[in-house]
């Protein structure tokens, strides 16, 4: 059951936020299976953080966003939600 469900939300996720693969938008564009091992990564991470304050989930997605190789805001907004969702998953 996670496994499906993580599987959902990855690919929800990748969906959302396809124009990070936009070589036109961006120039630092990932693989979908380096978005997807990203993804996987940051929500794996976010389920470490439930329970804590919002605050400080927010703050704990940024800072992991930071650690990524790639600078593409919708990459970046992709690790942020995979992160978030991770730290509740429903």
């Amino acid at each position: 059951m996670k496994d499906t469900l993580k599987k959902s939300h990855v690919i929800r996720i990748m969906s959302e936020f396809d124009i990070m693969f936009d070589s036109n938008a961006y120039d630092d564009v990932p693989t979908r299976n380096e978005a997807a091992k990203a993804i996987i990564k940051a929500y794996n991470e976010g389920l470490i953080h439930i329970n804590k304050e919002e605050n400080t989930i927010h703050l704990l997605a940024e800072k992991w966003i930071q650690s990524q190789d790639f600078r593409n805001i919708s990459f970046d907004d992709a690790i942020f939600v995979a992160f978030v969702t991770g730290t509740n998953p429903q």
